[in-house]
């Protein structure tokens, strides 16, 4: 995401902040890219699912843990 006007004012980032959910739905509605999966599809992630089981505490928090790792570019401006 980018600030609407000139990065070092915070108003340009809280303007940013307060529309892309608005813009992220209104694609959504358009069909443009995520579109919500099938009856079928649901019910196969539901088996898929069941047949893995639950991780274990430390699983689970490895899993996470992987989720939050920085972006190369994230860290260039």
């Amino acid at each position: 995401m980018k600030p609407t006007e000139n990065g070092g004012y915070k108003t340009s980032w809280i303007v940013t902040l307060m529309a892309f959910p608005q813009i992220a739905l209104a694609q959504s509605r358009q069909g443009r890219a995520l579109k919500p999966p099938g009856f079928s599809v649901i019910q196969f992630l539901e088996g898929v699912v069941d047949e893995m089981n639950s991780p274990t505490d430390e699983q689970a928090v490895l899993h996470y843990s992987n989720f939050q790792v920085i972006e190369p570019q994230t860290l260039v401006k």
